[in-house]
């Protein structure tokens, strides 16, 4: 059976938006969907409005951000955790043409029972899950890998050479290596798939 390896934090989840929710609970600032980018706005100190008194606008302190990480990977997991659009469908979909479905994760605040359990609940078949993983190269490369999704493109450039690399992006990538698919979506990913097939 051909492998299908997958990242879990916004390939699978959307960690992100888990993040800006949680974020918005720890600190009281407004902060607007699609305007958050991540640990990004941490370092760059991104100023975001306070939704009563625009004197009390403030970047997001280091402590509010592990505040918020300790709830995202803590009591508020599940609730806040949702699966990307149509990425329960493409796994299932995965699955059902003859793929075998790995789950690999580099989050150190997600562990495998979480991990399992919140497959579980949607229903999102799989192999095995790895959590807290340092270098997925290796891990893609021991999987034999037909095919890699992940976020982040460091991770895609040490994915096995016969692998079809694809990067999940909402972003715009400037110049992405050869061997690597730049899609905007889980609908993009899958056609990807589909067309090596």
């Amino acid at each position: 059976m051909p492998v299908i390896a997958v990242d879990f934090n916004d390939v699978l989840a959307e960690a992100k938006e888990a993040t800006r929710l949680a974020l918005q609970h720890v600190t009281g600032l407004d902060i607007a969907q699609g305007k958050f980018r991540g640990k990004s706005d941490l370092s760059n100190r991104t100023i975001f409005p306070h939704p009563e008194k625009p004197s009390l606008n403030r970047a997001i302190t280091s402590w509010e951000w592990v505040a918020a990480k300790e709830l995202i990977y803590g009591p508020m997991f599940y609730d806040l955790t949702k699966p990307l659009e149509h990425a329960v469908d493409a796994m299932r979909r995965f699955a059902q043409i003859g793929f075998e479905v790995h789950v690999v994760s580099t989050c150190g605040g997600l562990t495998l029972p979480m991990a399992i359990h919140w497959l579980g609940l949607h229903r999102i078949p799989y192999v095995t899950v790895q959590t807290g993983v340092r270098d997925k190269g290796p891990v893609y490369r021991k999987l034999m890998a037909r095919v890699v999704i992940d976020n982040d493109l460091k991770h895609l450039v040490r994915a096995p050479d016969q692998a079809m690399s694809i990067l999940l992006s909402v972003e715009p990538v400037f110049m992405p290596p050869a061997n690597v698919r730049v899609v905007s979506g889980w609908v993009h990913a899958y056609k990807q798939v589909l067309s090596v097939l």
